[in-house]
């Protein structure tokens, strides 16, 4: 006797409601487990939708004899055919639900639900021609009808036809958005295999209204990113690239992930024209590009008792600044992530201090990206009253375990009591790195 879906065995037919075809072979062992996966998660849905229905399993002692409920109007067969679906796909009758279906549109053809509950009970007796015919034609009637939509979302994974299923899937999420993380955590399954990827990259360059949700949605499970950077490559070449936003959490969690060339990667396609044209090793450093808040562009954190801006000189160039107020500032918080190959580098700029009134300055500091990454160069601590000056400091990224660095704008404090300000503001322009010398050793 075959087995059904969850283990337990009956004298039903063994078909299930999900039936609808074999599944095309996936030639790498990351595809195949994915199109397992996928079928799991479609059959997961199908049920999901039908034990959403709220209806109640008929009694015991009210069960009828026979296959035909004994009610004739579209509205209680209508009602039969959900209670049988209520008891459960190891308990349902898929014979009755076909009976029940087909009996209430016979009465009453316009029945809502009535044909996707057609199609269910042919596809769980094992007419699977039948019941894909049903669910085209439901699907077709309706658009809010989750059933058919769901078991064609099914069907079409399982057969390969990726973009048919994410049209259904769209159909869906629009329609009935409190189902739409169950459709997530079945679409995102897809950018494992060539073909899903294509398809959802192709669904999302029309950029429906659950894009963004959607793409941050692949990023929950941190330890498998190939899938989402593939797919954002491909969506950045679409007629709809991702915006920074919807870009910003893929960078953030490649950075987390110690990838830092994929990020550097990923980011360097969405930059403008004329920023590209202009990309040194520092990148933006006279700040006149508008700031994205990506970790390889320039980010200002905020933080109580400071404000960040950049804010014109009086030669009418743009320059960042730093406003302090009396208080404690813990401050660390412009930050830019550089991607530097092994060598040696000269880290340039101008600053003017305004009144900054601090026991030990304001300083730049390079340090290897990672939990104890280690400081490369800190430049002289500016405080005080000065005019514009120049600066610079050399320094050495080493040809082992420094894939990244951090440049990052600190109050130079050793102890929590020189984190003290009691107020004024520094400025800095023309920042630039270079390189010189020739290759460290490893």
């Amino acid at each position: 006797m075959a087995e059904r879906p969850g283990g337990h065995t009956s004298g039903r037919p063994q078909h299930g409601p999900m039936a609808s075809g074999g599944l095309k072979l996936v030639g790498s062992a990351r595809g195949r487990v994915a199109m397992a996966g996928l079928v799991a998660a479609g059959l997961l849905l199908i049920w999901s939708i039908i034990a959403a229905v709220e209806t109640d399993p008929i009694p015991a002692d009210q069960e009828q004899t026979s296959a035909r409920p004994a009610s004739s109007d579209a509205a209680s067969l209508l009602a039969a055919a959900e209670a049988e679906m209520a008891r459960g796909p190891e308990n349902t009758d898929w014979k009755r639900v076909t009976i029940a279906a087909r009996a209430a549109l016979a009465e009453d053809p316009p029945t809502g639900r009535a044909l996707g509950y057609y199609g269910l009970g042919l596809a769980g007796t094992g007419e699977s021609d039948q019941a894909l015919a049903a669910m085209r034609l439901a699907a077709d009637r309706s658009l809010r009808d989750v059933i058919p939509h769901t078991w064609l979302y099914s069907h079409d994974l399982q057969s390969g036809d990726f973009g048919s299923a994410l049209s259904h899937a769209d159909v869906i999420i629009r329609s009935q958005p409190e189902l739409r993380y169950i459709f997530y955590d079945s679409m995102r399954q897809l950018t494992a295999l060539p073909g899903g990827l294509n398809a959802l990259a192709t669904a999302l360059a029309a950029d429906p209204p659950w894009r963004s949700e959607f793409l941050l949605r692949t990023l929950d499970q941190p330890s498998d990113l190939d899938g989402p950077t593939a797919l954002f490559a491909q969506l950045q070449e679409s007629r709809s690239p991702p915006l920074n936003r919807e870009v910003a959490p893929l960078l953030t969690a490649l950075v987390d992930a110690g990838r830092f060339q994929d990020a550097l990667l990923i980011w360097l396609r969405i930059l403008p024209p004329d920023q590209f044209a202009s990309l040194d090793y520092l990148s933006n450093g006279d700040f006149r590009f508008p700031l994205s808040g990506l970790p390889f562009d320039w980010t200002f954190t905020p933080i109580p008792g400071a404000e960040i801006s950049i804010a014109a000189t009086i030669d009418g160039e743009d320059a960042l600044t730093v406003q302090f107020f009396r208080g404690r500032v813990p401050f660390r918080n412009v930050t830019k992530l550089l991607v530097l190959p092994p060598g040696r580098y000269i880290f340039t700029g101008r600053e003017r201090a305004d009144d900054l009134q601090t026991e030990r300055g304001m300083a730049w500091k390079i340090a290897c990206a990672g939990p104890d990454g280690e400081t490369l160069a800190t430049t002289q601590p500016l405080k005080g009253r000065t005019g514009w000056q120049d600066f610079e400091t050399t320094f050495t990224v080493p040809a082992g375990g420094c894939q990244a660095q951090w440049l990052r704008l600190e109050l130079d404090a050793r102890v929590a009591l020189e984190e003290d300000v009691a107020g004024g503001a520094v400025w800095y322009d023309d920042l630039a790195i270079r390189r010189t010398g020739t290759e460290p050793r490893t």
